[in-house]
């Protein structure tokens, strides 16, 4: 009975493998979501500092134009 439960009791050997598992999954997802802030950090940088992009991106999508510009929306 005592081997029984140091392998299926609730802290048990399988409980502690699963909980294992689990903290390698989570760990996993910690690092993918590191690497994604990492890159919109710097495009966020790159947004800031650059006007060009600036104009591009309000441009797109917003639709502005500059003065004496027209604009044309063909629809599909």
């Amino acid at each position: 009975m005592l081997i029984l439960w140091d392998v299926a009791g609730p802290y048990g050997v399988w409980k502690l493998h699963k909980i294992r598992d689990q903290r390698k999954a989570l760990y996993a997802q910690v690092v993918q979501a590191d690497k994604e802030n990492t890159i919109l950090r710097k495009r966020l940088e790159a947004f800031q500092k650059d006007k060009n992009l600036q104009e591009q991106i309000v441009r797109q999508r917003l639709g502005w134009v500059k003065k004496n510009e027209v604009l044309y929306k063909f629809v599909d």
